[in-house]
């Protein structure tokens, strides 16, 4: 499995305790049958994530790894929405939460072009890069450490 897929199984795993939905337990025993039973209720869980996804409206998930450690890492979501008493039309709310779960940042835009990561300053922290259109014909870059 590439690191690309396993972060995303992460992050998909991570988003769907942050929605509260589904839990996907953390046991495997290796008896036939049950292993078995545990591929068929994964294959479930799946779908169901996929379905709450997108009844969330979820266009983008990214784990930013801002310490030594994956538990020190932030999650950051973005999800479309038609309406909000923060912007005006339809757009896009980030959302950054910290390794609990609680949210610690949020911004509004109207599309998200990009997300990733780098380290363009001169410390070792990695930065978050955002590709954003706030509207108009412009599209602005932020960059958050």
């Amino acid at each position: 499995m590439s690191r690309s897929t396993s972060y995303l199984l992460i992050a998909l795993a991570a988003l769907a305790a942050l929605c509260g939905g589904i839990f996907v337990g953390s046991y495997f025993r290796m008896s036939g049958s049950k292993i078995d039973a545990k591929a068929e209720s994964l294959k479930a869980t799946d779908s169901e994530l996929a379905l709450r996804l997108r009844q969330e409206k979820v266009e983008a998930f990214y784990k930013w790894n801002v310490g030594d450690t994956d538990d020190e890492a932030l999650l950051c979501m973005v999800r479309a929405f038609d309406k909000d008493p923060n912007w005006e039309g339809r757009g896009m709310k980030l959302t950054i939460f910290n390794p609990s779960g609680k949210p610690i940042y949020e911004d509004y835009f109207e599309s998200l072009m990009l997300m990733y990561e780098t380290t363009a300053l001169r410390d070792l922290s990695s930065q978050l890069v955002l590709e954003l259109v706030y509207g108009g014909t412009g599209t602005y870059m932020r960059i958050s450490s």
